[in-house]
């Protein structure tokens, strides 16, 4: 595989925010690697990145499906490859931007589908379970036999969640399919701050969400067909203020629910990357380590360097 570059961490940790600027100093094309920024109207939630923001630097892979899609790990590695390719063909340096770390691991891992063929009677068995009972007991079944896997699968991911169940009754452990800390490809930048300050910055980035009017999105998605039934009506901002607007809940406590599952994703993210043996990483609530980053790349990767004018 040609150069590349993943810039990986936690939600709010300002991911999209480095990836950007490098653009100042770098040809670079932006790849990002988000499970829900891939549907068309979810923008304000998902902190799809702004259109003046991608005019600094091409971006790939946003707002490519409608919503009432499911959109898979395979769907996203095809693609994904193939924008890989366009981009070196251009001479350009692709960075990969993004927190689903399932989604990385398949571009950028050596990552492989289990060789586990579906189980349509169990499958069915276990989705008759998550509408009788909710998706939580079978959380907590996973956990038991794969924690790793428990902490990076959302237990409203309820298609996910089967599948790691699935997987595990073969044998297999979900947590270990792909994941190999020798043979990676490219330069992993990962970004962290002290969890009380990232957390901050969290219940700050769904305080503006509102402000910006992500009641106002989701009233327009349902209009449009969403529903909690669908992918990407289990997206975070989006779950809660659905069950708002079904009369489940009051909007403060929609909105302390959107913090919390924000923190939480935010705890799992870390812990599926912090298996990653290969990833450098930096705290980027030290003034420093932009410029840190930044020096790294132009040494690592000179040819891509922009050229100032005399």
């Amino acid at each position: 595989m040609n150069d590349v570059v993943a810039i990986v961490g936690p939600t709010g940790v300002g991911k999209s925010d480095i990836a950007i600027k490098l653009a100042n100093k770098l040809r670079i094309e932006i790849i990002s690697v988000d499970a829900f920024q891939v549907y068309r109207g979810l923008n304000i939630g998902t902190a799809k990145v702004s259109l003046a923001e991608q005019s600094r630097a091409p971006h790939h892979l946003l707002d490519i499906v409608s919503f009432r899609t499911s959109f898979s790990v395979k769907s996203f590695q095809c693609l994904a490859q193939k924008k890989l390719n366009e981009i070196w063909e251009r001479g350009n340096l692709p960075v990969v931007v993004g927190g689903t770390g399932l989604y990385l691991s398949a571009l950028l891992c050596r990552y492989k589908t289990p060789a586990v063929p579906p189980d349509k009677a169990f499958r069915a068995t276990l989705a008759q379970e998550i509408a009788e009972y909710g998706s939580e007991t079978l959380h907590e079944r996973l956990r038991a036999v794969d924690p790793v896997a428990a902490e990076s699968i959302h237990p409203a991911n309820h298609r996910r969640l089967i599948r790691a169940l699935e997987v595990t009754k073969s044998g297999h452990k979900f947590s270990e399919i792909g994941i190999v800390n020798e043979g990676s490809y490219g330069l992993w930048i990962g970004l962290n701050m002290p969890r009380p300050l990232l957390y901050e910055r969290i219940n700050k980035r769904v305080v503006q969400m509102i402000e910006q009017g992500l009641l106002n999105e989701v009233k327009s998605l349902v209009k449009q067909g969403l529903t909690k039934e669908m992918t990407a009506g289990q997206a975070i901002g989006y779950k809660e203020l659905l069950a708002y607007l079904a009369g489940d809940c009051d909007f403060m406590s929609a909105i302390e629910e959107i913090k919390c599952a924000s923190r939480k994703y935010a705890k799992r993210q870390l812990s599926w990357f912090r298996r990653l043996a290969f990833i450098k990483w930096f705290d980027v609530s030290r003034s420093s380590s932009e410029n840190e980053i930044v020096s790294l790349l132009l040494q690592e990767f000179p040819d891509y360097v922009i050229e100032s004018s005399p």
